[in-house]
């Protein structure tokens, strides 16, 4: 009797020994991946300032340019306007 009580103990502490093993298992995993979340938060807390950056950027290049497109415009519509007028007056003077 002594000797069955003995075994259940030691199987029971086996288990015990095994069963803490692999709870320290799971929290290793679960602190690996507590760690690539840290890493996957600072990557996209990154790539979110990289692409603010960017379109910062084009927005500036964007007004400044509207900017130029917009003296571009009148310059262009007074040389049209120009053009119209002199082709008018050329045209009065073959008639």
């Amino acid at each position: 009797m002594c000797t069955k009580m003995r075994m259940n103990v030691l199987k029971m502490l086996m288990k015990r020994e095994t069963n803490t093993d692999s709870i320290e298992q799971v929290e290793e995993v679960k602190h690996n991946k507590e760690e690539g979340k840290v890493e996957v938060s600072q990557r996209n807390k990154r790539m979110f300032g990289s692409l603010l950056g960017h379109l910062g950027m084009a927005k500036r290049k964007l007004e400044k340019d509207s900017e130029l497109i917009g003296k571009q415009t009148a310059v262009n519509s007074a040389v049209i306007q120009k053009n119209q007028e002199e082709q008018q007056r050329v045209n009065d003077i073959k008639n």
